[in-house]
């Protein structure tokens, strides 16, 4: 972490630089004060040699003189500096050893860019928008290519041909369909006024590793987003964009500034850092990373960079720049600026170790093959291997590991069915190391089978599960790929020792009788009360008994197999003929089913759980009772 001047914006631009084959970070402070006579705020920019505890900055010399004022003709120019903004934007280039950053603004804010050669010192003013016409002039060309407000250098980029973007571009007519664009130009649907700030900032790069351009522009609104376009052939872009990426937080100003860090993961694609500066719980500000693919980038981000500063509204993520390895590890680093924190961080990306874990178990558990001891009595038991693989882009010569071993992890602890044979647990966590020129390395377990006296569940298959974790951080590594494994013992398995492809298809039926197989209601003898005040006033309560059975039925590789889980099956069936209504009215309420088990059905009529259009009287309720029992028919 960098720190500058409280006040002075420092860390509203930053970037790498490599001068001399030594790594430097470049910060602009455009509300420095500086040391040019008479300039208030003029800005500065620093110079930060990189150390991973972080360090001071020098300031770098672009201008030492204050106003400048000077006489051509009959015309005095005056260029006011106070207030400038210089520092705004800088961007560094490493094989000219230059650096570049603007802008000012005075009167009227032209703006201006310096080119700094680093070998010699001497910088380069470059203002085109500058001139010398006056508001006369302008007034009488109906400002016609009034060059006065282009703020050049607000956003800066350098290539093989060094161009200058500019912040705002004014038009002398107007349209009914906006422009779009792919620099970096804010875009107004001038027929509604409204500003959507699309293209406030750009990036580009090759991500879908065909190398194709990628252009990203964000709209600023209450969310943001970001959208994706993908180059075509013959250098075009589709009308519509290919991907959009929306921010997370209402204002938190998602896509103010993009990032290409490079391939970050090597996967062979390039991935991207938006950061959203006003975005989080605590308007914090945050910084997503969206990893490249084939067909672009992923929807989601794969890490969220919350600020690390102690107070909210620090504008973290308000720059960014990637791209750059800054600590020779190998992998891509990233710059972030907070400038109302006056602060900027350096992230370092960690190298990426591939795992894949092989989980074996044998030989097959067979209750009735008692080959090990355990306590001077024999008992069923089995062997666990697990061998892990690792792989990666320059990953430590030593990778410390955690395995975690859980067996009958579907069990609660006191209730699983297998224990290691060594302590008597249903886990165990071991520490492997795996060394790079070997990549992989192996652990053998041994695992018994408990007495069938302490297990309860004979049918369920028995799950064990292998975890892997990286142990040391200080390794500067982390885990991606397969890290958990799973396997199953099943007395009735068998062995596979080849990878095959094998399609399974599971089907599930339930069948059997109840006790009593039949009951029709009302049942004999039963009348309903005048006035019910509980339920089995209402109606009887009628229970069946079921006796289930589950046949599961397994088709794998034109082989077939029929496993009974219980005594024998059910099929029940429920038949309900009943009035629905009464006078306009609802007779019949379901209020509760359990399946498999029971539907429970209740009259509420008499309960006045429904709306009377009048109070009841006695004919209407030897009327009722008539009607219910000549129309009322339930059959199960």
């Amino acid at each position: 972490m960098f720190n500058g001047t409280t006040g002075s914006l420092f860390g509203f631009s930053v970037d790498f630089h490599t001068f001399n084959n030594k790594s430097f970070v470049v910060i602009g402070a455009p509300k420095a004060n500086t040391n040019q006579s008479g300039v208030m705020e003029g800005g500065e920019v620093f110079l930060c040699p990189w150390s991973p505890e972080g360090g001071t900055c020098d300031i770098i010399n672009f201008d030492l003189e204050g106003d400048e004022v000077y006489r051509s003709s009959e015309m005095l120019f005056h260029t006011f500096k106070s207030g400038q903004w210089f520092g705004a934007s800088v961007r560094s280039v490493t094989n000219t050893h230059l650096l570049r950053q603007g802008a000012e603004s005075g009167q009227t804010p032209v703006g201006n860019c310096f080119l700094l050669d680093q070998r010699t010192g001497m910088s380069t003013p470059f203002s085109p928008c500058r001139g010398n016409m006056l508001e006369e002039d302008y007034k009488r060309m109906n400002n016609r290519n009034d060059q006065r407000y282009c703020e050049v250098g607000f956003s800066i980029d350098i290539t093989k041909v060094i161009t200058v973007g500019v912040s705002d571009i004014t038009a002398s007519g107007k349209s009914n369909d906006p422009i779009p664009y792919v620099t970096g130009v804010s875009q107004s649907d001038e027929r509604g006024g409204y500003d959507l700030y699309r293209g406030y900032s750009v990036a580009s790069g090759q991500l879908t590793g065909d190398s194709t351009p990628v252009s990203y522009h964000k709209y600023f609104c209450t969310i943001s987003q970001v959208v994706l376009y993908l180059q075509r052939r013959h250098t075009s872009f589709s009308s519509q964009p290919d991907q959009s990426l929306i921010g997370f937080s209402v204002y938190g100003r998602f896509g103010s500034a993009l990032a290409v860090l490079g391939d970050v993961d090597m996967d062979g694609y390039h991935d991207v850092a938006v950061g959203a500066p006003w975005s989080g719980d605590h308007e914090q500000g945050q910084v997503f990373i969206y990893l490249g693919n084939s067909n672009g980038l992923s929807a989601i981000p794969s890490q969220v960079i919350d600020s690390p500063l102690p107070s909210s509204r620090t504008a973290f993520g308000f720059t960014l720049r990637g791209a750059t390895d800054i600590d020779g590890n190998g992998y891509p680093d990233l710059l972030v600026g907070a400038w109302a924190a006056d602060r900027a961080l350096v992230y370092r990306s960690q190298a990426v170790i591939q795992t894949r874990v092989l989980l074996s178990l044998l030989p097959d558990l067979n209750p009735e093959v008692k080959r090990c001891d355990r306590e001077n009595r024999p008992v069923s038991c089995f062997d666990v291997q697990m061998c892990i693989y690792v792989s990666g882009h320059r990953i430590p010569q030593e990778t410390a590991l955690g395995v975690e071993l859980q067996l009958d992890k579907m069990k609660q602890p006191m209730a699983r069915r297998t224990l290691l044979l060594s302590t008597n647990q249903p886990q165990d966590i071991i520490k492997l190391m795996v060394q790079r020129e070997v990549g992989v390395a192996c652990i053998n377990q041994t695992a018994y089978l408990r007495s069938e006296e302490d297990i309860q569940d004979k049918l369920s298959p028995i799950f064990i599960t292998v975890n892997v974790s990286i142990l040391n951080t200080t390794q500067h590594a982390l885990l991606h790929g397969q890290t958990h494994a799973a396997a199953q013992v099943n007395h009735s398995s068998n062995e596979v020792l080849v990878k095959v492809q094998v399609k399974a298809e599971v089907s599930l039926e339930i069948r059997g009788g109840s006790s009593p197989p039949e009951v029709l209601l009302p049942l004999p003898d039963w009348q309903p009360a005048m006035h019910p005040k509980n339920l089995e006033e209402v109606g009887p309560l009628v229970e069946h008994v079921y006796e289930v059975r589950q046949v599961l039925l397994i088709y794998s590789n034109s082989w077939f197999w029929l496993r009974n889980y219980g005594p024998s099956a059910v099929n029940a069936r429920l038949t309900v003929d009943f009035p629905s209504t009464w006078r306009h009215h609802f007779l019949l309420y379901v209020f509760s089913r359990l399946l498999l088990l029971s539907m429970l059905c209740v009259i509420f009529w008499k309960l006045g759980f429904f709306k009377r259009t009048r109070p009841p009287t006695d004919d209407d309720d030897d009327n009722e009772q008539h009607q219910m029992v000549e129309e009322s028919r339930m059959t199960t």
